[in-house]
């Protein structure tokens, strides 16, 4: 009688194998969703991630000089590329099959809920990482997880920029 191991490395049984790998690579969609976290996110980049797009978030709303902007005709044309900002990034997030979201603790992340709903209309998962948390007080902090936490499907406070390839590599990016 041949044995379970034996039987199954014939030719024969060879013929009924699926000859396509056993999973395909990913294909990640990297958001900054502020300034101080884009730039982090050009530097994780640069080390070689192929299969990893970056997607930048709309800059907030400043004017030439830096300051608030107060004119009502800077706050329109500053709308309007806004808007048609937000339409690209999340028309880039096709055909992403994971997004990885990161975040300066304590800065503004409110494009975090836009990127959410269409992550979660077309099925794809998100992992968010906060960044620069022992800077932030504990208000900051939490105020980055409640607004990261309702679209994460894994959410990490993360010790340092380095942490977020780390994070890349573990997730086979």
């Amino acid at each position: 009688m041949v044995s379970e191991s034996a039987r199954v490395t014939t030719a024969r049984e060879a013929a009924y194998r699926i000859k396509d790998p056993n999973s395909r690579p990913r294909m990640a969609k990297l958001i900054a969703l502020d300034e101080k976290s884009a730039q982090a996110a050009r530097q994780i980049l640069q080390s070689g991630h192929e299969r990893v797009a970056l997607l930048a978030a709309p800059s907030p709303l400043r004017s030439s000089d830096g300051g608030a902007v107060g004119t009502v005709r800077s706050l329109k044309e500053w709308l309007a590329a806004f808007s048609g900002r937000i339409k690209e990034v999340v028309a880039g997030l096709d055909p992403a099959d994971l997004v990885v979201l990161v975040a300066t603790a304590g800065e503004d992340s409110q494009l975090a809920t836009v990127i959410g709903d269409a992550c979660r209309a077309r099925g794809v998962p998100i992992t968010a990482l906060i960044i620069d948390a022992e800077d932030a007080s504990a208000e900051a902090l939490s105020a980055s997880l409640l607004r990261l936490r309702p679209y994460a499907s894994m959410l990490v406070v993360a010790r340092g920029h380095d942490y977020v390839n780390d994070m890349l590599a573990a997730l086979r990016v």
